[in-house]
């Protein structure tokens, strides 16, 4: 999901609700079998023209291999992103050609929230 930052400022009083679909990301994790669409809402606000505040709510439910047994368990990864965008070299997240990246910037923190095993008995 890319908006431009025209459609941001029109609109800048307006939520952000959109989804993303990371099937491809998972292909190369080896305990993630499947992940369901993921629903992104939020807020943003200008610090200036070119600088952007983010707090988004991320949600998904993911499919991994239980570590002890090998059978697939549902988990549902939910956080709050918090995050900036511009193009200085003050973010990790930068504009480009106008546009932002949505999909970029929040892979970029939901590969964090995946455990790195889960298990099936305790």
């Amino acid at each position: 999901m890319t908006y431009t930052l025209d459609y941001l400022k029109t609109n800048q009083n307006k939520p952000l609700k959109f989804t993303l679909d990371f099937k491809d990301e998972i292909k190369n994790l080896a305990m993630v079998e499947d992940i369901d669409t993921c629903y992104v809402s939020g807020t943003y606000s200008f610090t200036n023209s070119r600088y952007l505040n983010f707090t988004l709510d991320v949600k998904a439910e993911i499919t991994m291999l239980a570590s002890d047994t090998l059978n697939p368990i549902k988990h549902l990864i939910e956080f709050t992103l918090v995050d900036e965008v511009s193009e200085t070299s003050k973010t990790e997240y930068k504009i480009k050609d106008n546009q932002i990246d949505f999909y970029e910037m929040v892979w970029g923190w939901f590969i964090t929230e995946i455990p790195y095993r889960i298990f099936e008995r305790d």
